[in-house]
């Protein structure tokens, strides 16, 4: 049974890779991440998902389900990102980027 969900994220690599330097470059405030939450909603509906965009009344939240019944698995994404942490991506050394002042915390 696993064999077929470690199949359907290796056909997703390259997806699943785009959406992670689209957010990186981003790089959205808390409660401002406007284009990264729409990317992943959009991308999740894509693959199947249910979503409830604005949960709990928050512009860049939202719910994405898939199937019914049990088990239920939930998984909380967190992608804002902070103020003075610019980082070039794929840089294994602090490069900040040229205009920007905001990055991610984790690599």
């Amino acid at each position: 049974m696993y064999e077929e969900y470690l199949k359907k994220i290796d056909e997703c690599a390259e997806e699943i890779g785009s959406v992670s330097d689209r957010i990186w470059d981003w790089s959205e405030m808390a409660f401002r991440e406007y284009k990264s939450s729409k990317l992943l909603a959009d991308s999740l509906e894509a693959h199947g998902f249910t979503v409830e965009r604005r949960a709990g009344g928050i512009p860049t939240a939202f719910v994405a389900t898939y199937g019914s019944g049990r088990p239920v698995i939930g998984i909380q994404a967190e992608f804002d990102a902070l103020y003075g942490l610019s980082q070039e991506a794929n840089v294994p050394f602090p490069k900040e980027r040229p205009g920007v002042e905001t990055g991610h915390g984790c690599g």
